[in-house]
């Protein structure tokens, strides 16, 4: 579901990537493979997830900006629009996926 992922993305983050990228890479996105813990950093979520992508193809993709504290969760339309608009693999990840691809 997209609150397990959620939860084991975060999980992840907070436990083995934090601080390895926080100092260096902050403000820039991490894409966290929930299932085998690799991750990938990008200026965007989306450069992320394909940089990630090209080593895991089937991931369960969480995504989160890198030294922000508070997660926000896109649905539906602002996903679908960006599958649209890019046709990339981002195509097969699900419509509930998290993404905090925004300033708080």
């Amino acid at each position: 579901s997209p609150e397990e992922t959620g939860r084991l993305g975060d999980a992840i983050y907070e436990r083995d990537i934090r601080p390895l990228v926080e100092t260096a890479h902050h403000g820039k996105i991490v894409s966290i493979d929930v299932d085998s813990g690799d991750y990938a950093v990008g200026d965007s979520v989306v450069a992320a997830t394909n940089r990630l992508r090209e080593r895991h193809p089937d991931a369960e993709v969480w995504s989160l900006r890198i030294g922000y504290g508070v997660l926000r969760q896109f649905r539906g339309g602002w996903l679908c629009q960006v599958q649209t608009a890019l046709g990339s693999p981002l195509a097969r990840e699900p419509i509930a996926s998290g993404f905090a691809d925004i300033t708080l």
